[in-house]
């Protein structure tokens, strides 16, 4: 495209100098005939002259060879004169019209190929210096479109760039989230991650507490954010700052300039503070919190830095609230463990205490605790011991949801106890445990079924009477045959009055 604007003035140069040379020529041609002409006029005239010569005293021929010689000289000399005046006439002419279009065509074609300084000197009051004033002119209007294009080319790259940023620490927050089992070790890495990814001066996470009146810091970056949370620090929800205004109203909130701001809350600890933004953290409908950054630039912020950071924002309290839910499940469980194991510890505590052994030919009750047994009983943890000189023993407890139920005790003779032998016994342990608790359960689900049929017949039975000295002579008659009482008294609340 550079050779273009080129390509034509060169055609005009070339046009103009033709031009110029063209009418010199022209001139020049006529100024030759004319020459010719009077020359061959004089030479017809010297003929007459010849002839008329012939006779003519000497001074009279002198008088004519003057007059001859003049005519030649002074014709001549206007020629002369008259063809320098024309050639310096087009040298000035072909200066003064193709040297600036020459010039004009280099700077067109130098600011064509990209050298957008490129201006044309102007030395010329003629139409040639106003073409070079309007060319200036373009050219710095040109240039300045550039330089603004650039810069908006530049501007809009950043932006791009800022964006990308953003989206990607999403992604990576959202990644974070989704792997973190740790409350604080979520919130402490999502604020270190913002901070240093976008180049913020302070990032913080606030949460409400349990009735919902302050605003607490739970997380933060720096030195500044670790002396915080040290304090406790915390903001009334609707009264102290722009995380007060977000937590209490739901939306998010930019501060363009804390100078101007009224809401703005000045924390001595952060004064390079400049701008800030404040986003809302939803989660099941509700607020839980929020996310606020800070800049030490001013205008650092714009509603599509609030846009995906509130996308940023929303990822987050989902995060924090699916780790709270999973830690109250957690804890829920170990409460219920928790009872769980106290109810299976009493139940098999109510149990008559009893024991076993197998000595190579049948099984018979024992009553004695050896010491190993009692160990592992109160550790909770399988014991080996030596029993005799060539005698190991091996107690193993029985344990159900951590509470043991009982021990296993075996003696071996000859070889130690081996890793081996340990883990089998265990094992045997655990299966036994769950059929002692399956056993036991079926006790008293029968035992249970068995009281309530028999509250049932009673309870129909009683049913049946038809005044109360019946109804009174079948409970206390069907009371004892059930629970195997020879005697069953009922009294009345009025007789024991009286016997008072």
């Amino acid at each position: 495209m550079s050779q273009v604007p080129r390509s034509i003035l060169t055609e005009h140069v070339t046009s103009i100098r033709a031009r110029l040379i063209g009418s010199t020529l022209i001139v020049l041609a006529v100024l030759g005939l004319t020459v010719i002409l009077y020359s061959a006029t004089l030479s017809r005239l010297n003929q007459a002259v010849a002839v008329l010569e012939a006779g003519q005293p000497a001074a009279v021929l002198a008088e004519v060879r003057e007059a001859q010689y003049a005519m030649w000289l002074i014709p001549a000399v206007w020629a002369l004169l008259i063809a320098a005046t024309l050639l310096v006439a087009a040298l000035i002419n072909i200066h003064s019209v193709a040297w600036p279009v020459e010039r004009l065509t280099d700077a067109v074609s130098r600011f064509a190929a990209g050298h957008l300084d490129e201006r044309v000197r102007i030395e010329w009051a003629d139409e040639f210096g106003r073409l070079g004033e309007a060319f200036n002119e373009m050219a710095d209007r040109l240039q300045v479109a550039y330089v603004e294009l650039e810069q908006r080319v530049a501007e809009r790259t950043r932006n791009l760039e800022r964006r990308s940023v953003q989206l990607q620490v999403a992604a990576e927050v959202a990644r974070d989230a989704t792997a973190a089992r740790d409350l604080d070790e979520l919130l402490n890495g999502a604020v270190n991650l913002i901070r240093d990814r976008f180049g913020f001066y302070h990032a913080g996470i606030f949460l409400l507490d349990d009735r919902g009146e302050y605003a607490v810091l739970r997380a933060a970056t720096g030195e500044a954010g670790s002396q915080m949370l040290e304090r406790g620090h915390r903001l009334k929800v609707g009264q102290v700052g722009i995380v007060g205004y977000v937590t209490a109203t739901g939306l998010s909130r930019i501060v363009l300039d804390v100078g101007e701001d009224a809401v703005y809350f000045d924390n001595p600890l952060l004064p390079e503070t400049r701008s800030e933004m404040a986003l809302p953290l939803h989660a099941g409908g509700k607020i839980i919190g929020a996310l606020d950054v800070q800049s030490r630039e001013p205008e650092a912020f714009d509603e599509e830095d609030v846009a995906i950071s509130q996308t940023m924002a929303d990822q987050l309290a989902v995060a924090i609230q699916n780790i709270r839910l999973l830690q109250e499940t957690q804890r829920t469980v170990r409460e219920l463990q928790a009872i769980s194991g106290r109810y299976t510890q009493e139940a098999w505590r109510a149990e008559q205490s009893r024991g076993y052994r197998y000595r190579g030919l049948g099984v018979e009750p024992v009553s004695e605790q050896p010491p190993e047994v009692r160990q592992a009983w109160l550790e909770g943890q399988p014991v080996i011991s030596g029993a005799g000189d060539t005698v190991n023993a091996l107690a193993v407890p029985v344990k159900l949801r951590d509470q043991v139920m009982g021990v296993l005790d075996l003696h071996f003779e000859g070889e130690p106890v081996s890793p081996e032998t340990v883990s089998l016994v265990e094992e045997v342990a655990d299966r036994l445990a769950l059929a002692m608790e399956s056993a036991r359960l079926f006790e008293e689900t029968q035992s249970r079924a068995r009281r309530e049929r028999t509250i049932r017949k009673i309870t129909e039975q009683m049913r049946r009477a038809v005044d109360v000295e019946t109804i009174l002579q079948t409970t206390i008659t069907r009371l004892g045959e059930a629970v195997g009482a020879p005697r069953v008294y009922v009294r009345l609340g009025a007789e024991v009055e009286n016997e008072k």
